[in-house]
């Protein structure tokens, strides 16, 4: 059986481009549905039915999962049967029944303004690393960016003249605007340190220190070293969260803040409307 879910990921990768993350999210889903059928003696894709895969579910949701976990699996079950189905690899597509749980929409993880002020005031302009932190914390909070978007950017993205990104995810493309606290942030990263450290060459917007593209646990750690300072725990996904919010509280349609985020459907946006003004 494990063979249909490599090529699944394989095709996931090649023709809808799908991050790494979300391959690895696809992988553990099937392994573990595909270890519930084994060890119920079910060995073929082509034999299982709809009470196989409800069982399943069933055994996810008395395991304690949470109702957003057990509903991402039911999207990777449903996308990996149509797949093997399209492909006349099953008879029948039983994933087509399998209904989603209710998922209470959470109030999400935002930085407050205050808590940003001393963010910033804690970054040390006088050095070139926290010339470039300070660009890399005002992208983010300005224009929700991806961690994998952000890092995937390359200096040719950017467009200081009419202050625009370019952001390229997964076969897709969009344009997005940052403010001028983003503007000049980037102007004195780029006029004056990048070129420094630049050594060989490299075409990626963030570097490291010493000139390579900058990687997702050296964000990660850069994140982690700031949030210390400041007394708080702070994520990636925080900062996308916080541009999301601050969208809301100026006023602006759910519509806009999900093409600024470069989100598919509408109801991922419901979760800001709390912060919109009465």
């Amino acid at each position: 059986m494990d063979i249909y879910i490599e090529e699944y990921l394989q095709y996931m990768q090649t023709e809808h481009r799908a991050s790494g993350n979300t391959l690895q999210a696809y992988r553990s889903d099937l392994t573990k549905l595909g270890n519930f059928l084994g060890n119920n003696g079910i060995y073929d894709w082509n034999k299982v039915t709809i009470i196989n895969l409800n069982s399943y579910i069933l055994a996810l949701e008395k395991n304690g999962t949470a109702a957003s976990t057990v509903s991402r699996n039911i999207s990777s079950i449903k996308s990996f049967f149509a797949w093997m189905f399209r492909r006349r690899l099953i008879n029948d597509e039983p994933s087509v029944y399998l209904k989603h749980p209710r998922v209470e929409p959470k109030s999400p993880d935002i930085i407050e303004s205050g808590e940003l002020d001393r963010l910033f005031s804690v970054i040390d302009m006088n050095t070139a690393k926290g010339v470039r932190d300070n660009a890399i914390f005002r992208i983010m909070c300005n224009t929700g960016i991806r961690t994998q978007e952000l890092l995937e950017l390359n200096i040719t993205d950017v467009n200081l003249m009419t202050g625009t990104l370019m952001i390229y995810t997964q076969g897709h493309e969009r344009a997005v605007c940052f403010d001028d606290s983003v503007k000049s942030s980037l102007m004195l990263y780029i006029g004056d340190i990048r070129n420094d450290i630049n050594k060989e060459g490299n075409s990626r917007l963030f570097l490291n220190m010493r000139g390579q593209a900058m990687s997702r646990q050296g964000l990660w750690k850069i994140i982690k070293e700031y949030g210390g300072r400041i007394g708080m725990t702070i994520t990636p996904q925080m900062f996308r969260h916080t541009c999301a919010a601050n969208m809301a509280a100026e006023g602006s349609d759910l519509a806009v803040i999900k093409r600024k985020l470069g989100v598919a459907g509408i109801n991922a946006m419901e979760k800001y409307s709390e912060y919109a003004p009465d």
